[in-house]
């Protein structure tokens, strides 16, 4: 399934600049992997951190490591 912005659940994003001072950020890491949401009705996409934290995916707030083709 495709995201709005064009990509793929399983991209690899991270966290652009002036969001890295954000407790969650500072907390769980600067990456994280496009995942569909699970326990949200209007929320689509979550960003899923490598502990397996999750956070609402804001388009504007995360950049492009690897996008899955």
């Amino acid at each position: 399934m495709k995201h709005p912005d064009g990509l793929r659940h399983g991209s690899l994003l991270r966290v652009k600049k002036h969001c890295r001072n954000n407790v969650a950020i500072r907390k769980n890491g600067e990456y994280g992997i496009l995942a569909p949401s699970v326990l949200r009705k209007y929320i689509t996409h979550d960003v899923v951190f490598p502990n397996g934290a999750r956070c609402v995916f804001v388009p504007m707030n995360w950049e492009v490591v690897s996008d899955v083709r």
